[in-house]
């Protein structure tokens, strides 16, 4: 049950931090309602883990019970840009964006598992989804520091609203107000993560067919979309097991993390996120994918090999000097990345490292970096400034202690999907 219901939670943390918290440093906006960082995240972000730094973010929770909500999106021809939709259960079902859809402006009915209507005049597509909660996840791409008006520019142009407005029709009756509860990362490691799960299974009905002998079992400790829990009124042996439950839950996404996909020169390739079709009944995969960076994209749209090991399999630790050289920068259509993260969230996966430079990550766009003459990039990664300045111009500040990378290539090309090309290892110098 905890492996099942963990996209769910950390689904929920966002949701309730981003769209619920009002007054909280983390909060954006109300529901339905479009908002777009005009720069890129920084070591200050704790609303997610593993987040991307090189694509400001156009963040919005669309809630569908009442009626389906439009996104429009304008041209975009000068940069890529993509919008993924997440649904509660944690399945990107759909993509708006550069690769997706094109460069052209288009309007996008976003429905829940129960509407049935027409589209009107003007929708591009509908874009069906099983849960009433869905996520809209828009990464634009930033050309650099002196990009920031045309980013605002493109970012003006996204545009949420209502069918109803939309279409210019009566708006339907309102959905009923929701007790949205606090969310605490504690309680979602306890039996109160019960709690939680039966709130958010209420926005997944109908239940998936193939999932309701499933919620039968799992009605045994409590757990019915809807159904109140109160934690305190178990007897204390059912507590102690559902603990040992989840603590045996979370020590197996742990142990599960590194061996999907393969592992070449340190760096772990593995598509983790994706549709329902593409996870199947393989709720374990789809826990590790939150597990890893809950919000990513499929790999077809961004690729995201991880490394935790430098290329003689030792752990990555601030406390040594590494060295990753590209001979061949990364195959994209788009851009690539190498993002620096702490292990602060959970021990495995954390957020952007402060440092005193303010770099995060060093990508395609990084200005001053310095090149090979035969084209290659040798990136320095340690904790120190570097006192060479070619090294220097290259540096990617780490943490004390235990960190990994992420390196995104965003559209990627066929070398890096298949093999082709690899991911050189990090070497360590200290």
């Amino acid at each position: 049950a905890y492996i099942y219901a963990f996209p769910m939670l950390m689904g929920y943390r966002f949701l309730f931090g981003s769209f619920m918290a009002q007054g909280a440093p983390s909060f954006r906006a109300p529901l339905n309602t479009m908002s777009s960082d005009a720069c890129a995240l920084d070591g200050q972000f704790k609303d997610g883990i593993t987040p991307n730094a090189d694509t400001p973010y156009s963040f919005c929770a669309v809630d569908l019970r009442a009626e389906p909500q439009v996104l429009t999106v304008p041209d975009v021809t000068d940069r890529y840009y993509v919008m993924q939709l997440e649904d509660l259960l944690g399945f990107n079902e759909h993509f708006i964006g550069t690769r997706a859809t094109g460069t052209s402006a288009g309007s996008y009915l976003i429905a829940g598992p129960r509407w049935d209507g027409d589209a009107p005049e003007g929708i591009t597509q509908v874009l069906k989804h099983e849960t009433d909660i869905v996520f809209v996840i828009g990464r634009t791409q930033l050309l650099g520091p002196d990009d920031v008006p045309g980013l605002v520019a493109v970012q003006a142009g996204y545009k949420l609203q209502s069918l109803s407005e939309f279409a210019g029709t009566l708006a339907p009756p309102e959905a009923p107000a929701v007790d949205w509860p606090r969310w605490v990362d504690e309680a979602s490691r306890d039996e109160r993560f019960i709690g939680y799960v039966n709130f958010l299974l209420s926005f997944c009905q109908p239940i998936h067919p193939s999932e309701t002998k499933m919620m039968t079992r799992f009605a045994q400790i409590g757990i019915e979309p809807g159904k109140a829990f109160e934690a305190g009124a178990i007897r204390d042996e059912v507590r102690q097991a559902i603990r040992a439950g989840v603590n045996a839950a979370r020590e197996a996404m742990v142990v599960a993390l590194p061996k999907f996909g393969q592992v070449v020169n340190g760096w772990q390739s593995a598509e983790v996120f994706g549709p329902r079709a593409f996870f199947g009944s393989n709720y374990m995969l789809r826990a590790v994918g939150a597990m890893a960076g809950w919000g990513g994209n499929d790999a077809f749209e961004a690729f995201y090999p991880t490394a935790r090991e430098d290329g003689g399999g030792n752990p990555l630790d601030g406390a040594h000097r590494y060295q990753l050289t590209f001979a061949k920068l990364p195959p994209c259509k788009a851009f690539w990345s190498v993002t620096m993260y702490d292990t602060s969230y959970d021990g495995t996966a954390g957020y952007l490292v402060k440092n005193p430079i303010d770099r995060f990550l060093i990508n395609s766009n990084t200005p001053g970096l310095v090149y090979g003459k035969d084209g290659s990039l040798t990136i320095t990664i340690q904790r120190a400034e570097p006192q060479d300045a070619g090294q220097r111009a290259n540096w990617l500040p780490a943490p004390e202690g235990t960190f990994y990378l992420t390196l995104r290539i965003y559209w990627p090309e066929k070398a890096a999907l298949d093999g082709t090309w690899t991911a050189p290892p990090i070497i360590r110098q200290t």
